[in-house]
């Protein structure tokens, strides 16, 4: 299966949300029909990007992961994953913290919502000297620039999760696009529609100021120094960002941890709150590790961040208006003729669909017949 092929799935898939919303299909079998669909999406991966994928899985995961969907050409956007001091492209946000499973949020969320490409930053920012290198956060931030321009973020609207010290590194960034002047780098502020903050210490945190105390016994990167509490660069920044009116108007979503490690809160309440109004820190029953890690699609923060991002990047289900119906027709009409075995899965799935009509529509939208009853193809015209 070739790309055109993927992206008449796709193309299908929002049809298939259509159809739901205007009483076409009961919701629960437009929801069989759309998990099927990306069933049959994930099969047409071709060979050259499961070897990426493998690939990509198997390496010390440093710089942008591919999760699912990056390599769909037409993904409505972009949601990136970034994890904090210590932490790691993946296992930062499986439930049992391995770093070789699929089990994890990352692709969950990328199951649910095929139309967008999931990625996770890898970067080293440990605590101490001995357990590998690190770089000061203004230097990381336009690291990471370039590498998201390298992969085109910001082509498309993007959102970012972040875990703790990875809040700071996105805030950081997102200021050096705007200022630096480079037109590249601004396209990604523009495009960033929210960010998901969980513990991230937007004021410092408490910890890094008691680690402090052992620096005679080990050597503390600056990353950890740059954690702590009230700390200037991390003040300025906060100040910056309930100020800038570009910045501020991003759409934010945070929460924070109530349950302590060995007895230590490692970024409380206070913390936690970026002081941005209209943005409340919502508690969780969770500590500074498990609050990235969720067990299940269940779980609040998993839930109530799928919802933030279809929100933030407009995904939730709206009807099509005709105009998108009708280029949505064309094309899929043009890669019918192009391929037979599109036409042929074109087919199989506008039957099924068409079995579970609950009535009968007929519209003529410029040569494009829609309606129930029998799927024929017809010169120029596709009945449905």
């Amino acid at each position: 299966m070739n790309i055109e092929h993927r992206k008449l799935i796709t193309l299908m898939l929002q049809e298939i949300s259509y159809f739901a919303d205007i009483g076409l299909l009961d919701p629960e079998v437009a929801k069989n029909l759309q998990k099927e669909l990306f069933e049959k999406y994930l099969q047409s991966v071709t060979v050259e990007e499961t070897k990426k994928m493998k690939s990509a899985k198997n390496t010390s995961h440093i710089g942008l992961i591919p999760i699912l969907g990056c390599t769909n050409v037409n993904r409505s956007g972009d949601v990136i994953f970034i994890h904090g001091l210590g932490g790691n492209a993946r296992s930062t946000w499986h439930p049992k913290g391995m770093q070789d499973d699929d089990e994890f949020w990352p692709v969950w969320l990328g199951s649910d919502r095929p139309e967008l490409g999931i990625w996770s930053l890898g970067y080293e920012v440990e605590p101490f000297a001995w357990k590998g290198s690190t770089m000061p956060l203004v230097d990381r931030a336009t690291h990471t620039l370039a590498l998201m321009e390298t992969d085109d973020i910001g082509k498309r609207p993007v959102l970012f999760i972040t875990h703790s010290m990875g809040g700071l590194l996105i805030k950081q960034m997102l200021r050096h696009a705007h200022d630096f002047g480079s037109q590249e780098w601004k396209t990604i502020v523009e495009q960033t529609r929210g960010i998901v903050f969980l513990s991230t210490p937007h004021s410092g945190a408490d910890i890094a100021n008691w680690v402090r105390h052992i620096r005679k016994l080990v050597q503390l990167t600056v990353s950890v120094e740059e954690l702590e509490a009230n700390h200037p660069r991390l003040r300025e920044l906060n100040q910056l960002y309930r100020n800038n009116e570009k910045l501020k108007n991003i759409k934010m979503q945070v929460y924070c941890e109530k349950k302590q490690i060995n007895g230590i809160l490692v970024v409380d309440e206070t913390s936690a709150d970026p002081s941005i109004p209209g943005v409340i820190p919502i508690p969780m029953d969770e500590d500074h590790i498990s609050i990235c890690r969720p067990q299940s699609k269940e779980s609040l923060i998993y839930r109530r961040t799928k919802r933030f991002i279809e929100d933030c990047l407009e995904l939730s289900s709206q009807p099509l208006d005709y105009g998108q119906a009708v280029v949505i027709g064309q094309q899929v009409e043009e890669a019918v003729k192009q391929d037979p075995e599109i036409r042929q899965a074109v087919e199989a799935v506008a039957n099924e669909a068409q079995s579970h009509l609950t009535k009968t529509i007929t519209e003529p939208w410029q040569g494009i017949n829609i309606k129930g009853g029998t799927n024929t193809m017809s010169g120029n015209t596709f009945q449905f």
